[in-house]
């Protein structure tokens, strides 16, 4: 009994160490494949290396019915000592069939083989679903994911978002037990790389949905890096004017802002100022006041205001427009001291002369007396 008992222990612990849906072939212990997925348009492996290694090669493969269809070669430059390492693959392989493909993937190290690992999916037999994607998308700040609940069935699922440049998965971060009720759900993740400006990288998702059917599902969405900020909070009056900058892009920028002053009531159009204003380093969820002064205050009349937030490379990526109203000020009348004094004095002399007869007939009604 007890031999049985190690014996179904030892055979657990072997089937947790191989990825889903696979089998591991192993010469080095030092390095690993430890998990590994893919559909029919993409995939990614996670490598784990107890060793250093350098100038390595994996080569992944996608087969059906003993067919080779497609093989990718990627490169493994330098992998660390204790170090995890994220690759990310694509297929293009046309027209597919329905049924069951195998993806095989091995480390390489010159000609030998390290280690290898197979996983199985099947391809174009739509599992039961408790949710449905809506929307998917991706950019230099980011990705999101919309997702709806089938109609009263809430689901429970994780989600595992992922920034590819090239095949090196830069970033990668998973959300466990996301629950989706009866609304839509919006998940969003930021990046927080710096991203290369017309670089082309690729946001991943990677959705594990637990219920009715295990099951998993991806999707990829590319985008090209770009600097992006976007023009808040203006103010402006008669002196001078001011925005709220925010950046919206892990591309920084490096821009400036330009404050232009006209009187389009004019014939012709007349340009009043014109200031640019350097703008600080901005990523995604930084904020900065850019302020203008005029030369001099604008005299009265309607001008129009032309705020834009220009890149490095001087290309505008956020305008707003407004009115500037300037009225006539109105100047109030200071009395001057000698007529502010000349009106107060009769109303005083007056008193005295009252107080000077009241005595004085005091007086004489004392003489009478006596």
């Amino acid at each position: 009994m007890c031999s049985r008992l190690i014996v179904m222990v030892l055979f657990l612990g072997a089937a947790l160490a191989c990825p889903a849906g696979g089998t591991e072939y192993q010469e080095n212990p030092g390095i690993v494949i430890s998990d590994i997925y893919s559909d029919i348009s993409s995939g990614d492996v996670l490598i784990y290396s107890e060793n250093e290694f350098r100038d390595m090669r994996m080569q992944i493969q996608l087969s059906r019915k003993d067919n080779v269809l497609q093989t990718v070669v990627i490169d493994i430059d330098h992998i660390r000592v204790g170090s995890t390492t994220m690759k990310a693959f694509s297929w293009d392989i046309g027209v597919t069939e329905d049924g069951l493909y195998t993806v095989t993937a091995s480390i390489y190290d010159n000609d030998q083989k390290l280690t290898s690992v197979t996983y199985n999916f099947v391809h174009g037999r739509p599992a039961i679903s408790s949710i449905m994607v809506d929307s998917v998308s991706s950019d230099s700040a980011g990705m999101s994911v919309m997702i709806t609940p089938h109609p009263g069935v809430p689901a429970i699922i994780d989600l595992t978002f992922m920034l590819v440049d090239g095949s090196d998965v830069i970033y990668a971060r998973s959300m466990k037990n996301v629950p989706v009720h009866t609304a839509t759900t919006t998940v969003h993740e930021n990046w927080d790389r710096i991203l290369d400006a017309g670089r082309e990288y690729e946001g991943r998702v990677k959705i594990d949905i637990h219920s009715p059917v295990q099951r998993t599902v991806s999707y990829v969405k590319p985008f090209y890096a770009s600097e992006k900020v976007t023009i808040t909070d203006v103010f402006r009056d008669r002196r001078g004017s001011s925005i709220t900058l925010e950046g919206e892009s892990q591309v920084p920028f490096e821009g400036y802002v330009r404050f232009t002053v006209l009187e389009p009531w004019n014939d012709p159009e007349r340009t009043v100022q014109v200031i640019e204003q350097k703008s600080p380093l901005l990523l995604s969820g930084d904020d900065e006041t850019i302020e203008a002064i005029w030369d001099k205050p604008l005299e009265p009349g309607k001008y129009r205001l032309i705020i834009e937030a220009a890149g490095s490379g001087g290309a505008v990526i956020d305008i707003k427009e407004t009115i500037i109203e300037v009225e006539e000020r109105r100047v109030q009348q200071v009395p001057d001291n000698n007529e502010e004094n000349d009106s107060i004095i009769p109303g005083f002399a007056g008193v005295y002369a009252l107080i000077a007869l009241i005595s004085a007939m005091l007086i004489l009604v004392r003489k009478h007396r006596h």
